[in-house]
């Protein structure tokens, strides 16, 4: 099952691939000259599919255990009604649930997912997330389901420096207003 679930992951990036998909990625401005940016749309979808990549001055490791603090105060921002940890399989797979509060109107949104990383080899790593459902966190009418795929890929290029290729599905769930 993880090892599905990182395939799945890494294909994700087959959607920016030329000629994989049939797709056309539209580049994207940033706000870094580092970073590039692009976005598609998959026949079918109605929210695009994003994709970056950006070399970063830390080292793999470092990044990752950045990523697996979840839920950490220090990390909170004004939107977060809560952020917790479902399940903990093992050392690299959990399950987490994020609630976002939402402008008058809009009702708060709720994001459960299982997050899970990979050591691809030495200096490589993915790191994917998937939206489930999990008996810890029902849904309710109080919150609409959003979902956030994503997978990322850490190459280490030397001991102090990184590349990361990101690529993620964002919905907000719903519509708007809802």
């Amino acid at each position: 099952e993880e090892n599905d679930m990182i395939q799945e992951g890494l294909s994700y990036f087959d959607i920016f691939k030329k000629g994989g998909t049939g797709i056309k990625a539209k580049k994207v401005k940033t706000s870094s000259p580092l970073a590039t940016s692009e976005m598609a749309f998959k026949k079918g979808d109605n929210h695009a599919w994003g994709r970056s990549s950006i070399a970063v001055r830390a080292n793999a490791v470092d990044i990752l255990s950045y990523l697996w603090n979840y839920g950490c105060r220090s990390e909170w921002v004004a939107d977060d009604l809560e952020k917790k940890i479902l399940e903990a399989n093992n050392d690299h797979n959990k399950v987490v649930c994020t609630s976002k509060s939402m402008p008058a109107r809009l009702k708060n949104r709720e994001y459960v997912g299982r997050l899970l990383w990979k050591r691809v080899n030495k200096g490589h790593y993915v790191f994917v997330t998937k939206p489930i459902d999990h008996v810890g966190r029902k849904r309710t009418d109080a919150f609409v389901r959003g979902s956030y795929p994503t997978c990322m890929q850490l190459k280490q290029l030397n001991e102090k420096e990184t590349r990361i290729d990101w690529v993620c599905h964002p919905s907000a769930g719903g519509s708007i207003p809802s």
